[in-house]
């Protein structure tokens, strides 16, 4: 899920982040959903599928469609949470913002880091769903267990 960080003029690593992370799930395995106030599509040219801009709102294409067997790679947007937040169902988010390089608005702010770590608490008291790896080392590891995770709750 990209973030807006291009149209808000934030040097950062996100591409690099992403492209790093593509070479682990593998780039067909992923779909990237463009942040609607970006207006260039960065990914196109890596052959990477893109979801085309759109009116429609991602809480709407939630109620569509089940997203409880994907996993969301996102820097730091909630919008990744929404599943879980509104619906109630159950997702894997993996916040690559332990990893991010770029000054936002959001992560300057003193009270981010409490406010994401009390969210990250609350979404994972009856399952874990929020990842914040540090590594992409760790990525793997998080990919691993969810994979293992996603079976088992396949077989109940």
């Amino acid at each position: 899920m990209e973030e807006a960080f291009l149209d808000d003029k934030v040097p950062s690593n996100d591409l690099e982040l992403f492209l790093e992370t593509a070479k682990i799930v593998g780039k067909e395995n992923i779909v990237v959903k463009l942040h609607p106030r970006n207006k260039e599509n960065r990914f196109e040219k890596y052959g990477i599928h893109t979801m085309k801009h759109t009116s429609v709102p991602w809480e709407l294409f939630l109620m569509e469609h089940d997203i409880t067997q994907k996993v969301l790679f996102t820097v730091s947007s909630n919008v990744s949470l929404t599943s879980k937040l509104i619906f109630g169902k159950n997702m894997n988010a993996i916040m690559l913002y332990p990893m991010f390089i770029g000054k936002t608005w959001l992560m300057s702010n003193p009270n981010f880091k409490e406010y994401h770590e009390k969210a990250v608490k609350k979404f994972n008291e009856d399952r874990k769903n929020i990842y914040c790896p540090h590594s992409f080392e760790e990525i793997r590891e998080i990919l691993k267990y969810i994979g293992g995770l996603q079976r088992i709750e396949q077989t109940r």
